[in-house]
């Protein structure tokens, strides 16, 4: 977890062998609840790694993505699959806690709960460069002595270390989280809709966020009033239609927010039943995605093939042509010994090159034989991980009955 850009795509990337989203700006990365299957090479255990959107993503809101992200936690809880830990992501880049970052630290507090804490690994993304290594320790120490920043979840038992963006880093990171499991372990939004059956509005995240909706609702509110007090008053046309401007969007903000406040006023019946029909359909839209890919790819390879062989056709048959034309010039002695020699250079030209393109040919073959090898690798591991999360997050029998018509051996979970 962490907000956009914390690096928690990059993080994923470095531990599985697929395709991860990978956000190089605000306007991109995960926006979607995402599954990734890892290999335990120690352990000999497979892992599935969870990639959320941040709660300050530009596309979605934060009641959309608490919601998804309430929906995969609960699902996992009632089918009594325990979830090792949360890997919360900072960017130390970050030199101040922003809004953002300090709203979705509040929300992480909400969703975990203390008796939590220890199960929660707060990583600072430090970006391994050795000349801010000294301001990125100082920065870190910082987050940790501030008590509403990282220092009560530190003091309640959270782990507390640095990800320099490898490999090794990464690994190191996944180990103290699953070597720590506890199948005990309940995360609050757990606890509180599945055990207590509280609506998502009514637990400690959907009281934060309903917060922060209350807030933003009454800056919204003040700054309309304000805007159209100013509207009646201003004399200029062009100051008066800028205005006029500024109240709409704001008047659009304000129901947007009341659209979150609607949105979070959900049971775990309805969730489960929202956000499942929901993931089926990207699940259905990604499956479609990966089979366009190797259809493409096989295109390529077909197209890349036939230029081949038209190239050596026709590389064959100037060859055939110059060798002709020795082979009668030998006989009659049309040609004299500089033409002989002019025709001999450009037959072993002309055989040079069919060598030379015949070899860069293969080579292209086996380059787009491996890319659609890789892409059919990639599709299966998706279907793997598909089928897991059809079985324990979308396992309604109306549900499973659609994905038999999309896929019959994911809803078997073959």
């Amino acid at each position: 977890m962490g907000v956009v850009g914390s690096g928690k795509s990059s993080f994923i990337q470095l531990l599985v062998d697929d395709d991860v989203n990978v956000g190089h700006d605000l306007s991109t990365g995960t926006t979607h609840v995402k599954f990734y299957g890892f290999h335990d090479e120690r352990h000999q255990r497979n892992v599935f790694l969870i990639d959320t959107p941040g709660l300050n993503d530009a596309t979605r809101s934060d009641a959309a993505i608490l919601k998804e992200i309430a929906f995969t936690l609960t699902s996992l809880y009632r089918k009594k699959i325990p979830l090792a830990g949360i890997v919360y992501l900072h960017d130390i880049r970050a030199k101040r806690m922003a809004g953002s970052n300090t709203r979705s630290l509040r929300m992480l507090k909400e969703m975990c709960g203390e008796p939590a804490y220890p199960h929660v690994i707060l990583a600072a993304n430090m970006g391994g460069s050795p000349d801010t290594a000294a301001r990125d320790e100082t920065i870190l120490r910082d987050l940790v002595s501030r008590p509403d920043w990282w220092g009560d979840m530190k003091a309640g038992g959270c782990h507390v270390t640095s990800h320099v963006n490898d490999v090794q880093s990464a690994e190191r990171i996944l180990q103290l989280l699953v070597n720590g499991q506890n199948n005990d372990t309940a995360f609050a939004i757990q606890r509180e809709m599945v055990d207590e059956n509280r609506s998502l509005e009514d637990t400690g995240a959907g009281r934060e966020l309903e917060r922060e909706i209350h807030e933003a609702r009454d800056k919204l509110r003040a700054s309309i009033g304000e805007l159209m007090s100013e509207e009646q008053h201003a004399t200029e046309v062009g100051l008066k239609s800028a205005l006029a401007r500024q109240r709409e969007e704001m008047q659009q903000g304000l129901q947007r927010a009341d659209e979150a406040h609607q949105a979070i006023q959900i049971s775990l019946d309805r969730l489960s039943d929202e956000q499942g029909l929901e993931m089926l359909k990207r699940l259905e839209r990604e499956q479609q995605e990966n089979e366009d890919i190797l259809a493409e790819l096989e295109k390529d390879r077909a197209r890349a093939q036939a230029r081949q062989i038209q190239r050596e056709t026709e590389l064959s048959e100037e060859s055939r042509q110059l060798a002709e034309q020795l082979s009668a010039s030998g006989r009659n002695s049309s040609l004299s010994d500089t033409e002989m020699r002019n025709v001999q250079e450009k037959l072993r030209a002309v055989q040079m090159r069919r060598d030379e393109e015949k070899a860069k040919g293969e080579e292209t073959m086996e380059e787009l034989r491996n890319k659609k090898e890789a892409a059919e690798k990639r599709r299966l591991r998706r279907k793997q991980v598909t089928s897991v999360i059809f079985r324990v997050l979308v396992g309604t029998a109306t549900i499973v009955a659609a994905v038999v018509a999309m896929d019959p051996s994911i809803a078997m979970g073959v």
